[in-house]
This record gives structure tokens, C-alpha cells and sequence, in this order.
């Protein structure tokens, strides 16, 4: 079987920056191991393999709010099943963004409402034009979710694995579990230089995560008033087979859940900030983060960003998942 997998930078318009992403959008004649194999031949930190969507009596609820512009239809109109080079995981923020920015290309779409299924649930996902008619696509992610704060332990053994001193990590605030659909660890450390300056152990982070319960681990730093980005971050997930991952939309969307929990974000009902990830990588990317109260809590988050074409592989795939590259 022959299949055309397009590569895709997303929370980009520069290639080679932002986080590179697979994408198959005819993928409804492979089957897992295929996809698997596929997705470690591509080497992305994840591959997106579009499916017709699943019956309706299996469709999993989701978001189910009118935020933005968006709605939830009474039912999936896609299944997407995203996979890294070594594992499937339920949902990947860049890669629905890069899955949808490749839609548009392909099939001549300017506008339109997604139900996307997912391992996480049903999200909707928006896609429009900027004022110069570019894609843009935006993501609403699953239920805000604030877990438990980490003990000074765990955060000392986080905070050894990734090289930097305890004391760097910012005390005034909490290292907290965050979901919005998947899980992160978000960790608040004390400026930019400690951010960038960090010399992860990778094999450390990852025999860590079964002992935290989590594989994602999202370290930031607020920013300054003269860039035009609220928090500069860098995502660790080794466990799953990504050492650091450039720019993580399903990372930045919990972490806008905390940032509105802990008083960092302006009292208002609809906050709208950017976030950059990616610089220590030499792949700097910027996901928008639209983060919505309701009496006080936060009831949804979006993510949007930006892509660009960067290639396309053309693979023939045999039934045992062997892959050969073709011209």
C-alpha cells in the first residue's frame, strides 16, 4: 500500500521552526501497527492519521460549550489517532493543528467547524483565515482540570533531573498536575536564564514519570513587558519517546488553566495570551492560548496557531508494517 504522508510545522510561517508533524489524511486502510510504524519512520514527535469518523454510539462526549465561534456537533465528523515514534497517545495539540492546516491546503478549505474524535474525548477545531487570507486553526481542548500539587520531594527530584537548583523553582507558587484532556505537570521556575539554561537528564525525566503518574512535564518562565508573550516554556516527555518537544499545544492550554488559577492572568472572563516555546531548541514557535472563566472558574481553553508546509513523504507500507521509502 502507498501512502503520502505531508510534514507539517506548526505555531509557525517559518519552516523548520515551530514543532514538525506528520500528517496521513487517507489513513482509513492501515491498521495500528502500520500507523506505528509509520510514525517512527517519520520521526516526528507525532504523526496524525485521519479516519472517517467512528459510529455515533461510540462517539465520547467533549467540550460541550459555544465558545469563539465554535460549536459542538451532535457528533464526530473525524476520527484522528496520533501517534509518536514509539506509542499512541489519546491527543497532540500541534498535530491537530498541522492535521487541519493540511485539510485546508488539500481540499480548498477556508472556513469551517470540526468534530474532531479523539483518545480524549470529542474536541471542536475551527478553521479560518488571518486578515491575509492564511489558515489559521484553533483548537478548543477537553475539560480544565486541576489536580493536586507535588510535594517538595518529588520536586526536588524533578528539579535534579533537569540540572537546576531546588531554589530555582519558584516557591511562591505550586508545581500542580493540569488536565485539559491529557495531563501535564506544570512548573513555575523563577526567569527565562534558569528556563534556558537547564541541561535536562532525559533518562532521569523518564524513569521519574511512572513514579509522578505523569509523562508530561511543562517548565516556564513568566516573560517581560517588551516581548509580545506572556510565558516562554519548554515540554519534557521522555517516557513517551519525546526528550523535548519544541512547541506543545497541549501543553500551553494547561498551563493556561493555571495561570488563570493563580492569579496570573487578568480577572476577566475571556484572556486571550501568547505563549513561546521552542527557543533552547533553536525551533521557536508561538501557540495563542484563550483561556474562559465562568463565575470565577475555568470552564474552557483554547489553543491556535499557525502552520507551514515543510515536505511531503511518499512510503509504501507492507501488511507487516515494513515501510520503503519511494521517490
Amino acid at each position: 500500500m502507498e501512502v503520502t504522508v505531508l510534514l507539517v510545522d506548526a505555531f509557525t510561517e517559518t519552516v523548520g521552526k515551530g514543532n514538525r508533524a506528520g500528517v496521513v489524511l487517507e489513513a482509513e486502510k492501515l491498521d495500528a501497527a502500520q500507523m506505528q510504524a509509520i510514525a517512527a519512520h517519520v520521526g516526528a514527535s507525532e504523526t496524525a492519521f485521519l479516519l472517517p469518523p467512528p459510529a455515533a454510539d461510540t462517539v465520547q462526549g467533549g467540550v460541550p460549550f459555544d465558545f469563539g465561534g465554535m460549536f459542538m456537533p451532535d457528533a464526530a465528523d473525524m476520527l484522528v489517532r496520533f501517534f509518536t515514534p514509539t506509542m499512541e497517545v489519546p491527543v497532540c495539540g500541534h498535530a491537530t493543528i498541522a492535521t487541519h492546516f493540511a485539510l485546508a491546503g488539500e481540499k480548498g478549505i477556508r472556513e469551517a467547524n470540526h468534530a474532531m474524535e479523539t483518545g480524549a474525548g470529542r474536541m471542536p477545531v475551527l478553521i479560518g483565515t488571518d486578515e491575509l487570507g492564511n489558515p489559521e486553526v484553533t483548537m478548543t481542548l477537553g475539560e480544565p482540570q486541576l489536580g493536586r500539587e507535588l510535594d517538595a520531594v518529588d520536586k526536588a527530584a524533578i528539579a535534579a533531573a533537569l540540572g537546576i537548583p531546588v531554589g530555582m523553582i519558584r516557591s511562591d507558587l505550586p508545581t500542580q498536575y493540569v488536565s485539559t484532556g491529557s495531563q501535564a505537570i506544570i512548573m513555575p521556575l523563577r526567569d527565562a536564564e534558569a528556563l534556558h539554561g537547564m541541561r535536562p537528564d532525559f533518562a532521569a525525566l523518564g524513569a521519574l514519570a511512572p513514579r509522578l503518574g505523569c509523562a508530561m512535564l511543562y517548565v516556564f518562565a513568566e516573560a517581560g513587558d517588551d516581548v509580545p508573550y506572556r510565558i516562554d516554556g519548554r515540554m519534557f516527555c521522555p517516557a513517551e519517546g519525546i526528550d523535548e518537544d519544541p512547541v506543545t499545544g497541549t501543553a500551553n492550554g494547561p498551563a493556561g488553566v493555571y495561570l488563570a488559577a493563580h492569579g496570573m492572568l487578568p480577572d476577566e472572563d475571556t484572556v486571550t495570551f501568547t505563549a513561546r516555546q521552542g527557543y533552547a531548541m533553536g525551533k521557536e514557535g508561538f501557540v495563542e492560548v484563550t483561556v474562559y472563566r465562568f463565575s470565577g472558574s475555568v470552564v474552557a481553553v483554547q489553543i491556535a496557531g499557525k502552520a507551514v508546509r515543510a515536505g511531503k513523504l511518499r512510503l509504501r507500507v507492507s501488511p507487516e508494517g515494513t515501510i520503503t521509502p519511494l521517490p
